[in-house]
């Protein structure tokens, strides 16, 4: 223990002597990380308040007063050393959208579309018919953006979430990184691409929490508050007690936060003395109420500091220290409040950043926040969400409890769209304790341990005798030498940690698959990624002055970022392929085709039948079979699945706290405590019932697909039997029937496009979670209003009743009766959504039609010289569309070309078995 007027007094065991006994080899090998974990050892000990002696010429390094003038200083920007990587050096992934020639013809396409539009120009005020067809060749001169892919970042505080952003984005310090006790992230953070109306490189926007729930927030914090310090049970247990100490302890540190400088806000004990008179007095409404009305004055004073609502800067750096007031925890000297409590989310706009073009990435805060409106908004947050990656240290991934409860809660939702990270596989590993860990994968690297002692001892050797020498030249001798034992020793070095890395790295993918396998199954680019975030960073110039001038470097292919990235940027591939297609072949060909059929017909109209085959041109609506997929199942599965319901209460919830219990259901079935662990009565409950509903969802699912593949054939054997309708007319009008054919070809394309919208939709939207927490929500709010003598048995009571009951009010049958709306919701909205898609193809095709027979326009001789161009121009244009579609099938086959998967800078992170090959060649190199 510390000693309050001196320095930690050491050990009893500990000897100071003159000599020093002989160092063994495995003393050696942890030297440098004995004296990295001495002060780590030491601080436990030393107190805020100790009097430890510095020596006056350190005292003044320390001195919080000294120095006031150069308070620019915190805020410099860490020095940036050489940049190693960069991620403009890494090849895209194997994906088509991404092959070196799609964006000449994306480039050519727009091309041919602006000469068509030059043409048009011309004539562009001749009739509604000619300005829709200008209007149409300029539109299609900008390619559609496909939507963006969310990804969101979870683990606990500490994973690395924030420093595997910088790396990830490529962009040091644009998150807040660091363990200094506190959580860096305080509400999802999502990187995107530049804001429309951002001028500089970085932008942030921040939401706050609307005025409903800061009110609720407020009245939480309060409660926790009071009931942990004036309310206390003398039969709480200890776990029990640092739990409610915990909540407690979070109200204050954000009453604190909020509302420093205000009266009885100043410190704790001002603050425990003002909320006890509230609480005795029985004022609690009015105490939030004013509490309300300071949180809407820091709110609209942070609003009026902003220009167009943003906070604005050209360096990473300077945008999150601008965003410290508002996303991080204060200290007792602060003097301003701190809004991080009422931060809802934050959106950070990155002007330049080819990961964020097609990606957003979303930092979720650590997944033991205490708040319940908090957890209540990430969890929203998270619906929108199309993929999720985990985040754990290598260490403890695979015993992670953490990580089981994130699976637990959201593996089922995110199933193929799930990953784990493994972060800080740079940790040191001394050789002693990687041959206990792995004794067979360590035999190859015994000799190179050896070359690696004599290295060092080289090295130091080298350094020693160059400090005894004053000769000129024999100090560039010595020079020398030093360089060339440095070199020497720092490539052992690195071969030695990349070949302890790689086998770590395979043995615990292989504890992963086995232990996780319900959830990730091997393949090969993912779903297991290993990363060292911190290597990385000292590839992008940024190493710790006072780190050692050899220290074994992970090159940037072992940092695990770059395969990571190209993961990443595979994710939004298909679905910006398949815009592409479908503007060129629907779009474009679709445009382009009728101004050819308009160019080539001469005469007038005297037809009135559109309007007859428009109204024989009809669709069917896609039906659903939810009813008798889902309820009829769970009826007839009603009794069992009702009775181990109530068995789990009866039988094991009975036996908890009442404290345990009343914070369940304050939270909605859902809690996690020392007592009784992570435990989620919803989850617990609907298992038995999702496990009878499974086959009838697939079932659904096949009927759905079914369903649209009707749909989709229904609506391309309209367009046939439309171009027969037409027939008649077009031979009137002297409309060439074979590109009026190429029209509606065009137009299959996007009937096509639009059904594979809407089974996606189908895919991300439709599951089994939710609806049963939908069921008990009733339940859980009346029992929350329950209070005093017996609360334990009358919550538990209800319960029972609740979950045993057999009759249609059961929240089994409930819980079908959500999930049968929701299927019934989703099929008309996206089969509304498909239809009105379809119907629009269908009146651009009799809009079209229309334009090619009314005729009026030829007597304009501007009209007539135009289209005579145009009749020369397009069938060239025809010709090159057809190539340019050809040459995007074929990369669409073979999207990565010879040339580039041979000679690419960088290529995807090979199989553990090839990566094990390749280090151990090198162990062997540096052993001869």
């Amino acid at each position: 223990m510390a000693s309050r007027s001196g320095l930690p007094e050491a050990p009893g065991t500990l000897l100071n002597l003159s000599g020093s006994r002989k160092r063994t080899l495995a003393d050696e090998d942890t030297d440098a990380e004995n004296q990295a974990n001495k002060r780590q050892n030491t601080t436990p000990d030393i107190r805020e308040d100790d009097d430890v002696s510095l020596g006056s010429d350190m005292e003044s390094l320390f001195d919080e007063t000294a120095g006031t003038e150069d308070t620019e200083m915190v805020d410099k920007e860490p020095e940036q050393g050489p940049v190693l990587w960069s991620a403009d050096q890494e090849e895209y992934p194997p994906c088509a959208i991404y092959h070196e020639d799609v964006k000449n013809h994306q480039a050519r396409t727009t091309e041919l579309a602006v000469n068509v539009g030059d043409h048009l120009a011309k004539i562009s005020d001749n009739g509604s018919d000619v300005a829709k067809l200008h209007a149409e060749a300029v539109a299609i001169q900008k390619f559609p953006e496909p939507k963006k892919v969310v990804i969101a970042l979870m683990g606990d505080a500490g994973s690395g979430k924030s420093s595997l952003i910088n790396s990830i984005l490529d962009i040091p310090h644009i998150a807040k990184e660091g363990n200094y006790g506190t959580a860096c992230t305080c509400a999802p953070t999502a990187y995107m691409s530049a804001f429309p109306e951002q001028t500089k490189k970085f932008a942030a926007k921040v939401e706050f929490l609307s005025a409903v729930q800061r009110c609720k927030l407020l009245k939480d914090h309060l409660r926790d508050y009071t009931f942990f310090n004036f309310e206390k049970d003398q039969d709480w247990t200890f776990e029990e007690t640092k739990e409610y100490r915990a909540q407690a302890q979070t109200a204050e540190d954000t009453f604190l936060d909020l509302f420093r400088g205000k009266a009885f806000f100043n410190n704790r004990e001002e603050l425990e003395s003002h909320i006890r008179a509230v609480h005795e007095s029985g004022t609690e409404a009015m105490f939030v109420a004013q509490l309300e009305v300071w949180c809407n004055e820091l709110i609209a004073a942070h609003a009026s500091s902003l220009h167009l609502g943003m906070i604005e800067a050209d360096r990473a750096f300077r945008l999150r220290r601008s965003l410290n007031h508002v996303l991080s925890s204060g200290t007792s000297s602060d003097n301003e409040p701190r809004l991080w409590p009422l931060v809802l989310k934050v959106s950070i706009g990155i002007q330049g950043c080819r990961f964020l073009q097609n990606l957003i990435i979303v930092d979720m805060p650590g997944i033991s926040d205490i708040s319940r409106v908090r957890v209540r908004a990430s969890r929203n947050y998270l619906r929108n969400c199309d993929a999720l990656w985990i985040v754990a240290p290598v260490q403890r991934c695979v015993s992670d409890t953490g990580v089981d409860s994130i699976l637990f809660e959201y593996g089922e939702r995110f199933a193929g769209r799930l990953i784990l990270i493994c972060t800080k596989i740079d940790d040191r590993m001394s050789c002693e304790t990687f041959k206990d860990e792995y004794p067979q994968a360590a035999k190859p690297m015994e000799k190179c341990e050896t070359a690696f002692k004599e290295a060092k001892t080289n090295y130091s050797k080298a350094k020693a005798q160059l400090n005894r020498v004053t000769k000129e030249i024999t100090i560039e001798e010595r020079n020398a030498e030093v360089e060339r034992c440095r070199e020497k020793y720092q490539k052992i070095a690195d071969v030695r940690l990349k070949f302890m890395v790689s086998k770590r790295n395979q043995k615990v993918t292989q504890q992963i698959y086995e232990k996780k396998s319900e959830y990730f199954t091997k393949c090969d680019n993912g779903p297991v990624f290993f990363v060292s975030n911190e290597h990385y960073m000292w590839l992008k110039g940024f190493k710790d002055s006072g780190m050692e001038d050899v220290s074994a470097q992970l090159s940037a292919e072992m940092t695990g970022i770059p395969a990571l990235r190209a993961y990443a940027l595979s994710i939004p591939a298909k679905d910006m392929w398949s815009t592409l297609m479908a503007h060129i072949q629907h779009t474009g060909v679709t445009s382009m085709t009728s101004l050819a059929i308009w160019a080539a017909r001469t005469g007038a109209d005297n037809g009135d039948s559109l309007e007859r085959i428009r109204e024989n041109s009809t669709k069917e609506t896609i039906k659903n079979e939810a009813l008798q997929s889902l309820a009829v199942t769970m009826r007839v599965a009603l009794a069992e699945v009702a009775q181990k319901g109530y068995d789990y209460l009866h039988n094991e919830v009975r036996g908890w706290f009442w404290s345990t219990i009343r914070a369940f259901i304050e939270r909605q079935g859902t809690y996690s405590s020392k007592a009784v662990g992570f435990a989620d009565w919803n989850s617990k409950f609907r298992r038995p019932a999702v496990r009878h509903m499974r086959p009838g969802w697939t079932e659904l699912f096949v009927k759905e697909r079914e369903h649209m593949t009707t749909a989709e054939t229904k609506f391309k054997d309209n367009l046939d039997v439309l171009q027969h309708d037409l027939k008649e007319i077009m031979d009137l009008h002297n409309i060439p029937v074979g590109q009026f054919g190429d029209l509606i070809t065009a137009q299959k394309h996007g009937i096509s496009r639009a059904t594979e919208k809407c089974r996606d939709n189908m895919d991300k939207e439709l599951s089994d979670d939710g609806y049963f927490a939908q069921a008990m929500r009733p339940t859980y709010r009346a029992a929350d209003q329950i209070r005093g003598t017996g609360y334990k048995d009358n919550v538990l009571t209800m319960l029972e009743d609740q979950v045993n009951d057999r009759t249609q009010s059961s929240p089994f049958i409930r819980m079908v009766d959500y999930a049968t709306n929701k299927v019934n919701q989703h099929a008309r909205t996206f089969s509304e959504d498909l239809h009105k898609e379809c119907n629009n193809i269908y009146n651009e095709v009799f809009n079209q039609f229309g334009g090619l027979v009314t005729g009026a326009e030829d007597d304009n001789k501007d009209v007539v010289a135009v289209k005579a161009a145009l009749r020369d121009y397009l069938p060239s244009v025809d010709a090159e569309m057809a190539d340019i579609i050809g040459k995007l099938k074929a990369i669409e086959k073979n999207p990565r070309p010879k040339a580039a998967s041979k000679n690419g800078k960088v290529k995807k992170e090979g199989k553990q078995r090839g990566e094990n090959s390749k280090v151990k060649t090198e162990i062997k190199q540096e052993q001869l």
